[in-house]
């Protein structure tokens, strides 16, 4: 008996292990489940992510590998790769463009038409994108962070232009006597030193602050006929300008633009002491030494 008793045991745990090996290589309905143990069948979540953005996105730029949904928008994004701009000003200008809607936008300029309005101070716009660009002065909000002395800044290209002031670079140079600056605004305004370069640079689109419109009344030059126009009011007394709130004119737009500032409560410009808004900059003022710019009402 303890015989038979040893041998049905032996049989029965044979019978357990084989029972065992047979449910890992199945389920319960007798078909063979794969081996998820096998790590070449694993995938990764970076593969996935992959994978499912090649199927959401599947046509992707071989240059940089940005993947995009539909194949006209990656043929609009090769663009960028290989300089193409298509599309042509029909003016005199000669801009090209490599999307239709920058060509469109950019017509604007010539024909002037600004139909996109801000409500805070009335200054009108050629697209919403500038509109959106333009609130920042009214928020305050100075997205464009200098990583070395926190400045902000409203737009990425000023904040390029200000990280000169760090790494000293100087791109733009005068082909007259070699002088280097680091943003195109001084170069024009340093090439206006050399008078014999007039008419050169006055055909030139690059140079544009020659100073070819003068005042009747007391000579003084400008480099537009818009700033030649505004100077002239100062004789004439004229302000074209008037407040819609409250009546008051003005002879320049710009301080039209300031003045409603007051009327719509927004105040742009803070002081870095306490963070008090001011509707106009120059009601922040020098402080004691060490303050730095300061209201004067603050410091009291």
């Amino acid at each position: 008996l303890k015989g038979y008793e040893a041998g049905s045991a032996s049989e029965h745990d044979k019978q357990s292990e084989e029972s065992t090996e047979r449910e890992k290589g199945h389920g319960k309905s007798g078909k063979k489940l794969a081996n998820i143990e096998e790590p070449n069948d694993i995938l990764s979540d970076e593969q996935t992510g992959l994978t499912s953005r090649s199927k959401r996105r599947p046509h992707r730029c071989a240059v940089c590998g940005k993947h995009f949904i539909q194949k006209s928008h990656l043929d609009r994004h090769r663009m960028i790769h290989t300089g193409e701009k298509p599309y042509g000003c029909e003016r005199c200008c000669g801009k090209r463009f490599s999307r239709r809607i920058d060509l469109i936008r950019h017509r604007a300029v010539h024909t002037g038409e600004k139909p996109v309005v801000c409500s805070l101070c009335g200054n009108s716009f050629v697209n919403k994108t500038t509109l959106r660009v333009h609130m920042r002065i009214h928020t305050g909000e100075r997205p464009y962070m200098c990583s070395l002395c926190g400045k902000g800044f409203t737009q990425n290209g000023s904040l390029t232009i200000h990280l000169r002031t760090h790494s000293g670079e100087k791109p733009y140079s005068c082909s007259h006597c070699g002088a280097s600056f680091n943003n195109p605004s001084n170069l024009r305004r340093h090439m206006v030193t050399h008078p014999e370069q007039a008419e050169t640079l006055a055909a030139s689109p690059h140079h544009r602050n020659t100073k070819n419109f003068a005042c009747q009344e007391c000579g003084k030059t400008f480099v537009s006929r818009r700033d030649r126009d505004r100077h002239n009011r100062t004789h004439s007394g004229e302000k074209p300008f008037s407040c819609p709130h409250c009546c008051k004119s003005f002879s320049d737009w710009g301080n039209r633009c300031k003045h409603m500032l007051i009327h719509s409560g927004a105040k742009p410009h803070l002081c870095p002491e306490c963070g008090r808004g001011f509707s106009e900059r120059g009601n922040l003022r020098k402080g004691p030494p060490g303050v730095g710019q300061h209201s004067s009402e603050c410091i009291r």
